[in-house]
């Protein structure tokens, strides 16, 4: 299943990391600078520092990007 998970923080990257074994897995972040960190460091210092990020994983901080070929779509953003 193709999967987006909406919201880079500490929850959506560990769900996005727990999904990636089994799914193809889109991890959006508002940030474009903080999806561009993750992308080349393959870990999400500000929210989940010590848990790497799949290889699999597509970062991206273009929401069309992570929902266009999502099956599904999780929402983690905080609400405020």
């Amino acid at each position: 299943m193709r999967i987006a998970v909406l919201g880079a923080g500490a929850w959506g990257s560990a769900l996005a990391i727990s999904l990636s074994a089994r799914h193809q897995i889109s991890l959006w972040s508002k940030d474009p600078d903080h999806a561009i960190e993750m992308d080349s460091q393959r870990i999400n210092h500000s929210f989940l520092p010590g848990y790497s990020l799949p290889e699999s994983l597509k970062i991206t901080s273009t929401l069309n990007e992570a929902l266009d070929t999502a099956d599904l779509a999780l929402i983690v953003v905080p609400i405020v």
